[in-house]
């Protein structure tokens, strides 16, 4: 199974090496069934060219992404297009896999036939909060397939909330599986009490605005990917 593992990331260096250590053991301990590619993009560019490439991860790629408003469904659904992969999971760099997930989501996305959406287990959120596909998800790419030009986020989103209508969209498409037995830890201030970072604060801007959106989308019964209503794009996507 090929698998594309797509990473941005702000000013957060520690916490992007904690993900990617996390990421080279769960690859160790997939064993030979997971082919893992691990793209990075690196929104500061001064951070960009001052990588210390010392890991001697042949499968790990670094991007600069472009100097312009970074909006998140974008930036999912033009990696999704991209990929060649089986299986595509995306993450925030403030993500910690547990060394045995990747080994157990391989028959869970593969039993699916790669058509299906997986949620993990968050560790440090309540049961009652389980499953969630905030800031981490695993699509196969025969789901992707079914959007035009793969857009399986919505794009009447800007960052916040647009994983919250995708899980919407997988469960009301049959396509979602919850897979407790893969756990991550999600290092977000919500959940660890750690306080909002600067790339925190940087991408709440948006929030209020996104939190009117899937308000609104949630009222009238909107779920992308069963209809191609838009309520502020004006670009009309059949889905």
């Amino acid at each position: 199974m090929k698998l594309d593992i797509v990473i941005p990331t702000l000013k957060r260096k520690d916490k992007l090496e904690r993900t990617l250590a996390s990421i080279r053991c769960a690859i160790t301990n997939s064993g030979s069934h997971v082919d893992a590619h691990i793209k990075v993009f690196y929104s500061d560019k001064e951070e960009y060219l001052n990588i210390s490439d010392e890991s001697g991860w042949p499968w790990v790629k670094n991007f600069l992404l472009p100097e312009k408003e970074f909006r998140i469904t974008d930036f999912w659904n033009d990696r999704l297009k991209e990929s060649t992969a089986d299986v595509f999971c995306y993450l925030t760099d403030d993500i910690s896999l547990d060394k045995f997930c990747l080994a157990n989501m391989e028959p869970a996305i593969n039993g699916m036939g790669f058509d299906g959406v997986l949620g993990f287990r968050i560790e440090n959120i309540t049961e009652r909060e389980q499953p969630c596909l905030a800031s981490f998800g695993v699509i196969g790419l025969k789901y992707a397939d079914r959007f035009i030009d793969r857009k399986v986020f919505c794009p009447d989103y800007c960052s916040l909330f647009a994983d919250m209508e995708f899980q919407r969209q997988a469960e009301a498409l049959g396509k979602f599986k919850f897979v407790p037995e893969c756990s991550l830890v999600h290092y977000h201030p919500n959940y660890m009490l750690a306080g909002n970072d600067s790339t925190h604060k940087h991408y709440r801007r948006n929030d209020s605005m996104d939190r009117k959106t899937f308000e609104l989308r949630s009222k009238r019964n909107l779920i992308w990917g069963l209809n191609p209503e838009l309520i502020n794009n004006q670009e009309k996507v059949n889905a």
